[in-house]
């Protein structure tokens, strides 16, 4: 609302604006001395400062999952890495580091922020192209390259590393953005995400890589959840709604190509160790998925 001063008397004004078939329209409420007036004043005021604390909450809600974005990304990009070391566990069988406590600690990782910054240095390039050549000769039975393979693990435990404090760092993001000062929502959500890691290991809960495998997909189911139920609370045909609606299919697509990745690494294992009872079971609590084309109509 506002006010104006008119000619031949020292009264203000008191009038409001409105958009009306595209055009901007004044509306007169009264004499700014009158009591009513001053009541409907004081009403306006206090919608008004409600509607900018909520703007501006929904605007640090972009901002916050903006800043998440890189870091979320990358739990994607970096399938070829877990993937890597998946296999090596399988077929090489490194017992001084399958033993290994594998515990996730906080730590930063390209550009994501934590408190006490513990993560090694990652492998050279030629280190991880040299990794990659080798798996494919171990594919194939030679035993030169198992064990060449296997020295390569053992002097660059980062690998495995590198992966345990990047999920802890996502992890955080994830959750502080669910829950936010809320230390009940906050351990509420650590806990199903415990409980959905035992069901969906099932009887492979001694491996740690299983358990990142496992953690990594549902943390992305949570960021999808997330973003959707954001949109959900946008306003429609807001800026906010596109925005999140935007996040949604993204996260949604993250996730769907996590799971085909494991999908297809279940099946090589399954092949070559003819294991097909243990992970039909594992099968069974993969989280059902959702077509991107559904979000659209929620």
């Amino acid at each position: 609302m506002k006010e104006e001063s008119r000619k031949r008397t020292r009264k203000k004004y008191t009038y409001d604006n409105h958009r009306k078939n595209g055009k901007v329209v004044n509306r007169y409420i009264g004499p700014s001395d009158q009591p009513d007036v001053a009541l409907v004043q004081s009403y306006d005021g206090s919608v008004s400062a409600k509607n900018k604390m909520a703007k501006a909450a929904r605007k640090q809600e972009r901002d916050d999952c903006n800043a998440a974005q890189p870091c979320i990304e990358n739990i994607f990009t970096r399938e070829d890495v877990l993937g890597w070391i998946r296999e090596c566990y399988d077929e090489a069988g490194l017992p001084q580091v399958r033993n290994v406590d594998l515990g996730l600690s906080s730590g930063t990782f390209e550009g994501c922020d934590a408190a006490s910054p513990t993560v090694t240095p990652a492998p050279t390039k030629d280190t991880r192209t040299s990794f990659e050549k080798l798996w494919k000769k171990v594919d194939k039975g030679d035993a030169n390259a198992l064990r060449q393979f296997r020295q390569i693990l053992t002097e660059n435990p980062q690998l495995v590393q590198q992966m345990t404090d990047f999920l802890s760092v996502i992890k955080e993001q994830i959750v502080s953005l669910l829950a936010g000062d809320s230390q009940s929502i906050r351990q509420t959500i650590e806990t199903a995400i415990q409980n959905d890691i035992v069901r969906f290991l099932g009887d492979s809960q001694s491996c740690p890589i299983e358990r990142l495998e496992a953690e990594k997909l549902l943390l992305l189911r949570l960021d999808y959840f997330r973003c959707h139920m954001s949109m959900s609370r946008a306003p429609e045909n807001h800026s906010d709604a596109k925005f999140w609606e935007s996040m949604a299919t993204k996260s949604l697509r993250r996730y769907e190509r996590a799971i085909e990745a494991y999908e297809k690494r279940r099946l090589a294992r399954q092949r070559s160790r003819h294991d097909v009872t243990s992970d039909n079971d594992r099968q069974g609590c993969l989280p059902q998925l959702r077509s991107a084309s559904a979000i659209g109509g929620q």
